[in-house]
């Protein structure tokens, strides 16, 4: 971890969403936080995928394998500090 960057997560996931309106965009969000995700991910079980559905692109990537959450978040809180005390 540098000074000047965040600490890597264990994964980063993008979802792409189109819509003509903000109802369709909401529908597809709807969809994906009640079932789309466990869907995409084996229900949990896989650490990568790509999924293209007629609106939603979802793409999953395993960046930092060894990362626990409790790691992360200490360097975050590291980061943040160093970040703040080197402001002039």
């Amino acid at each position: 971890m540098s000074a000047e960057q965040p600490p890597v997560a264990r994964y980063r996931l993008t979802v792409t969403i189109t819509g003509n309106s903000h109802d369709e965009i909401e529908r597809e969000l709807v969809h994906l936080t009640r079932g789309g995700y466990l869907l995409d991910s084996g229900y949990h079980k896989r650490d990568q995928w790509h999924s293209t559905g007629g609106r939603t692109t979802s793409q999953m990537e395993h960046l930092n394998p060894e990362m626990s959450p409790e790691r992360y978040d200490a360097e975050l809180d590291a980061w943040f500090t160093a970040r703040r005390e080197a402001r002039p």
